[in-house]
């Protein structure tokens, strides 16, 4: 929700304010600075992205450091389990952040505009 100072005329006055403002700070046409504003969408993805590889090589070498430690013939006491507890929590993060930062890569690639607009309204309204 909108706090009651920001209805929809006012926040859209804000955007166009917050984009002419950029410009002139600038020196360059509207038109440019949205451009830029949805160039860096894909900038953020192809970050997103680096973080999401980062993950899976992070997944792919705890997993069978979790494995080893939670297997009983292989285990040699206190420190294998406790290995295999980091594993899995490290495990755990990771798919969560491969799973979250792929589903927001692939929004900023197929809808940059969006996400353009988001941050620009964010901006407005002070969110996050």
């Amino acid at each position: 929700m909108l706090p009651e100072e920001l209805t929809t005329a006012n926040v859209s006055a804000k955007v166009f304010e917050v984009i002419d403002a950029i410009a002139a700070q600038l020196g360059v046409a509207k038109e440019f600075v949205w451009e830029i504003l949805v160039k860096q969408q894909y900038v953020e993805a192809a970050q997103l992205m680096i973080g999401v590889i980062f993950c899976v090589v992070v997944l792919v070498y705890s997993i069978p450091i979790c494995s080893k430690g939670f297997k009983e013939e292989y285990s040699s006491g206190d420190a294998d389990a406790a290995a295999a507890i980091i594993g899995l929590f490290v495990s755990v993060g990771a798919s969560i952040y491969i799973l979250c930062g792929s589903i927001a890569c692939v929004g900023r690639l197929l809808n940059p505009e969006y996400y353009a607009l988001r941050d620009i309204l964010n901006m407005v309204t002070g969110g996050s």
